[in-house]
């Protein structure tokens, strides 16, 4: 079994006294002595150096006691840090390293304080510099730790507050000022040092681990090298599967990639709407169609569900077909259906679908096609509507001609008994009542007539200007005074081929409708004329209409208006939305009768 070596993250590092657990602790400061002698001994030559070479400033500024201050530097301070670097070339050295350092460090540092008390005013107050030098070098050069760095520190700020408070005469200004850079260097040296230690404890610990996880990987080499000779001969055969396996997999691939390209090619060329759902339901592709006939871009469409698209009461339908072709991998074909184009209008396709299968076997979602129907539909409707108008009228028709022969024979015998009981004036009256029957009954086959087109028809060329005020005078006098008509009539219009009595007869049923309209709470009827040209293609709703200049009659009016509902059937004979008695049904039937003549 291979060894495995671990190291502890658990590190127990006190961040007050930067120390670990003893095991580990004794570990740290035998590898930070050894990787510190070194820079420890050349620290204390160049201490030396430095502290010997300021000598010369002492005979600058002082040269009065500078032989008492050379006392200092030269007898005191020097030989002890010799003596320390001489005895870190000794065994023991390691075990006293740190207490050694804090009393060279503790040793320049009273050396300065001693020279301040010596030295004589003013030149005195310029010592202190010193002492932030030492601390500099003793809190990061001199590679003592922290605990050590800050004791000795603190020792020389206590040494120097005494010296310079009991025995020096400086001014207070220059006092504050001293102990403020003073006080200042010694906290920012404590922070270089802490942090200088903290990471060299860390680097530490990160070798250990660093040194650790190259054993187990070491080990864990030897381990794979005799795995890997143990199944050398067995990858031998693998490989050749594999590369037939490759060879394989990339012939599909390649088939795979021009199955796409075919795809998205036939995509985005097709005029249908080609989309992919993902399994919940979201559009993952469609083609540039979409845009062409539902108006939304690609981008507002991906990521969307489906019913997203269609109208709400339409949504669970939808939901339900989907899980089928999901779930049970069944297939819609055929499917006529309703989605909202952008602008909020209504398009109907005809929809098929697909579950999309992976090469395992799993459905991934859904690919469909949409084929916009609309137009096809609107077709044929408009085509059942024009059979069933048509087979009403021939029905109307033939009706009409024989009720009409009826009633020929009802009014000529009635009018013969008429002549022949001239007497009796009773039953002349009846008969004269019978007659006025018959006269109604006839203008409604003449109705009849007209809608079904087979009515006699004079067209000439006629100005109906006249015509349209004659008959919105006559119907002045039989509407209330609630609604008002409001006429504008161009006085130029054109001579169109007409028959002026058709046309007094339909501005008198949509106005008589109009009006109908607005029994109950009065309003207006707005009654136009003018003169209009066509152009090439011709407007909504009149696709058939040639183009040339035409005469346009229209009839508004404020009333209650129309539901959809009823506005399908407006122009069906016999359809009306009045009460039993006030109305026939056949006022807008022949309207459309007439014009469409």
């Amino acid at each position: 079994m291979t060894p495995v070596f671990t190291v502890s993250p658990a590190t127990n590092l006190n961040y007050f006294t930067l120390s670990f657990s003893k095991e580990l602790e004794e570990a740290f400061l035998q590898d930070y002595f050894q990787k510190s002698l070194r820079h420890v001994r050349i620290s204390l030559l160049l201490a030396i150096f430095i502290y010997g070479i300021f000598g010369i400033l002492d005979a600058m500024l002082v040269p009065e006691v500078k032989q008492k201050l050379w006392l200092i530097r030269y007898a005191g301070f020097i030989p002890a840090a010799f003596a320390v670097f001489i005895f870190s070339f000794s065994y023991h050295f390691k075990n006293c390293m740190q207490l050694c350092l804090s009393a060279v460090i503790l040793m320049a540092g009273v050396g300065i304080i001693l020279m301040t008390l010596i030295a004589p005013y003013p030149g005195n107050n310029t010592y202190y510099a010193g002492l932030i030098l030492v601390f500099i070098y003793g809190y990061t050069f001199l590679k003592l730790r922290f605990i050590w760095a800050t004791c000795t520190g603190w020792i020389i700020v206590i040494a120097y507050e005494f010296a310079a408070g009991l025995w020096v005469e400086t001014p207070f200004p220059i006092f504050l000022n001293n102990n403020f850079f003073f006080l200042a260097g010694n906290v920012i040296g404590m922070f270089a040092c802490y942090s200088i230690e903290l990471y060299s404890r860390k680097d530490f610990i990160q070798t250990r681990i660093i040194e650790a996880e190259k054993k187990n990987v070491t080990a864990c080499n030897r381990d794979l090298e005799k795995r890997v000779e143990e199944r050398t001969a067995q990858l031998v055969d693998v490989n050749n599967a594999l590369r037939q396996e490759v060879d394989d997999r990339k012939n599909a691939e390649a088939a795979a990639r021009e199955s796409e390209q075919r795809f998205k090619c036939l995509g985005e060329n097709s005029p249908e709407i080609i989309y992919t759902l993902a399994t919940d339901g979201s559009f993952s592709y469609v083609n540039p169609a979409w845009e062409d006939i539902l108006g939304h871009k690609v981008t507002e469409v991906l990521g969307k569900h489906f019913i997203d698209f269609v109208r709400k009461k339409d949504a669970k339908k939808y939901v339900k077909r989907f899980k089928r072709i999901r779930d049970n991998k069944n297939t819609i074909t055929n499917i006529i259906g309703t989605l909202i184009h952008k602008d909020g209008s209504s398009r109907i396709f005809n929809l098929s679908g697909a579950p999309n299968i992976d090469a395992s076997g799993q459905v991934t979602g859904m690919v469909g096609l949409l084929k916009d129907i609309t137009e096809q539909q609107t077709l044929q409707t408009k085509l059942i509507q024009a059979q069933k108008m048509e087979a009403l009228g021939t029905l109307a028709g033939g009706v009409a001609h024989d009720f009409n022969n009826i009633l020929s024979a009802i009014m000529g015998y009635s009018e013969l008994g008429i002549i022949d009981i001239a007497d009796s004036a009773i039953v002349k009256n009846d008969l004269q009542e019978v007659l006025k029957a018959c006269e109604r009954a006839k203008g409604l086959t003449q109705q009849i007539l007209t809608f079904s087109r087979q009515g006699e028809e004079k067209l000439e060329p006629a100005n109906i200007n006249p015509v349209v005020k004659e008959a919105l005078k006559l119907l002045r006098a039989s509407l209330p005074a609630t609604i008002d008509i409001c006429q504008n009539i161009d006085s130029k219009t054109a001579v169109v081929q007409s028959d002026l009595t058709q046309i007094h007869q339909l501005l008198m049923n949509l106005c008589t409708n109009a009006a109908h309209a607005m029994v109950d709470k009065g309003g207006t009827i707005t009654v136009n004329l003018e003169n209009v040209s066509v152009r090439h293609p011709a407007p909504e709703p009149y696709p058939d209409l040639a183009t040339g200049s035409y005469l346009r009659l229209s009839v508004g009016d404020t009333g209650h208006g129309m539901t959809p509902h009823v506005l399908e059937k407006i122009f069906h004979p016999y359809f009306t939305t009045k009460v039993k008695g006030k109305g026939t049904g056949l006022g807008l039937a022949v309207v459309h009768g007439i014009v469409k003549r």
